[in-house]
């Protein structure tokens, strides 16, 4: 019987020495999916709330998504969202779940939401009142946002999914404005969470800053607010969002009302044939 291979500690840290006390659990993570089985660095941490996912896109995987997204970006006949999402950002194109499935990326996307969705369960230590639990994902849409000079996206929230995701393509070279006593958060994204109950009551953080890099990957519920700050300067700060839906179901449940609609289905056949017997048997007599 083979061995499991076990998850491997990694020494150097993805997040600064200020994000240090955020970690909850740190290591390479494999994932699968397409054309990719890489071994990434994975942080699983909670600045607040909510567990969040950071990592690094692998190289490979980085080099496809930077020439998938040029080649939409350059489509004349792409779709754009611009004027449909929340973001005060005029160029958002899509990138379909068709489009994804060509490029071999469906499978690792969905797969990465499957892995923040368990690791959320078991840090959080959730009871789940399933004989058997079992998770179903999927993708529900992607696009690409590429910013410019004084574009912006206010707080806000996704809707109509449980998970969203960010990643960093292109970071433009800015100067934040330097304002006495002021934060810089010139070209930064800031999640946003409003504690409640024991939670509000003890004080807890309610923001997170921070200032991404080319690579950069974070995962979030979707219910979680967050907003993305302006530049002033040259050049297109590219990322790429994507929603999913994830939900649990019990196997077991899942398996004895499968078997009961099969016995329905069953009797029911049993039934109409039975009619069909005796409707022979009549025409039989009338001859």
């Amino acid at each position: 019987m083979a061995k499991t291979k076990s998850k491997t500690k990694i020494k150097k840290p993805l997040l600064n020495q200020e994000e240090a006390h955020e970690i909850t659990s740190e290591y390479l993570k494999k994932v699968d999916g397409g054309g990719y089985t890489t071994d990434m660095q994975v942080n699983m941490m909670s600045p607040f709330g909510p567990h969040m996912l950071k990592a690094k896109l692998p190289d490979k995987l980085f080099d496809h998504m930077m020439e998938l997204t040029d080649d939409i970006t350059n489509d004349v006949e792409k779709t754009n969202w611009g004027h449909a999402l929340a973001g005060q950002v005029e160029d958002e194109p899509v990138i379909t779940n068709e489009r994804l499935q060509t490029e071999g990326l469906y499978d690792w996307f969905n797969n990465l939401v499957r892995y923040y969705c368990e690791e959320h369960v078991r840090l959080n230590r959730c009871v789940m009142k399933m004989k058997e639990p079992a998770l179903e994902n999927y993708l529900t849409s992607m696009w690409i946002v590429n910013q410019k000079e004084n574009e912006y996206n206010p707080v806000h929230h996704h809707t109509n999914a449980t998970v969203s995701c960010v990643m960093y393509l292109k970071i433009p070279e800015y100067k934040p404005r330097d304002l006495p006593y002021k934060q810089k958060s010139d070209g930064q994204i800031e999640f946003i969470y409003q504690a409640t109950g024991e939670e509000h009551s003890t004080l807890a953080k309610g923001c997170y800053l921070t200032n991404p890099e080319p690579g950069d990957l974070y995962m979030f519920p979707s219910y979680l607010l967050h907003t993305v700050y302006p530049f002033i300067g040259k050049g297109e700060r590219r990322s790429v969002s994507f929603n999913a839906v994830h939900h649990w179901y019990d196997k077991d449940m899942l398996h004895k009302e499968q078997l009961a609609k099969a016995h329905e289905e069953k009797e029911t056949l049993k039934s109409e044939l039975d009619e069909l017997k005796e409707q022979v048997a009549q025409l039989a007599k009338a001859k």
